[in-house]
């Protein structure tokens, strides 16, 4: 069985008491379309977690508020300085997982990916895959789902569907947007919420 490696999401199930780590992120729309993929096309799975390092699906973990970087769609109480990131990364490489594969594949961000760049050098005879992710969260959503609907009609994994961008038939033109606070912006939504992170996005695109 192979291992497969998705991080894990900054939507998680509120609480203070242990729960599966699976469940934890099902609140995540991503996540949910991200598992339904791999549950039927992959045998094995572990979550990288921000909180907790290597995590298999039904290890139960307490609910955590830590992010490896702040981000427009992270509302957290802590990111992790660079020297913690340096550790978390150390724990996550030297974790006995990967001593079991010959091949892993990552499902992850650049957020996550970066940190542990490392695991390469440190394992030169794995073949590790890193399957690259849509910037954008709806197209990313979108395209696990068509993943999914390809392998359950052909029966078999193409990759190249979650990792290859497509033009959009509508693209994007910039706008004027009008805050009663933050006054004017003119550009594209993506800048938007990058210039007022702070914000709830839902409000920013009103």
């Amino acid at each position: 069985a192979l291992p497969i490696l998705i991080n894990c999401k900054s939507l998680k199930v509120k609480g203070s008491f242990p729960i599966e780590a699976e469940k934890l992120y099902m609140p995540s729309k991503l996540f949910r379309k991200q598992l339904a993929f791999i549950s039927v096309c992959y045998d094995n799975y572990v979550i990288l977690s921000a909180g907790h390092g290597i995590v298999k699906p039904h290890q139960k973990i307490i609910p955590y508020n830590i992010a490896l970087k702040s981000g427009a769609r992270i509302k957290t109480s802590t990111i992790l300085s660079a020297e913690q990131r340096k550790i978390w990364a150390e724990k996550v490489i030297n974790d006995p997982v990967w001593k079991d594969y010959d091949e892993i594949y990552f499902f992850i961000s650049n957020t996550y990916l970066n940190p542990i760049k490392k695991i390469i050098k440190v394992f030169p005879n794995k073949k590790i895959f890193r399957i690259k992710q849509q910037v954008n969260m709806g197209l990313n959503i979108k395209r696990y789902q068509e993943a999914l609907e390809h392998f359950k009609v052909t029966g078999k994994i193409d990759l190249n569907i979650i990792s290859t961008h497509k033009p959009s038939k509508h693209p994007e033109i910039p706008r004027w947007y009008f805050h009663p606070i933050h006054g004017k912006f003119f550009g594209y939504a993506r800048y938007l919420v990058k210039k007022f992170p702070a914000v709830d996005e839902r409000n920013l695109y009103r």
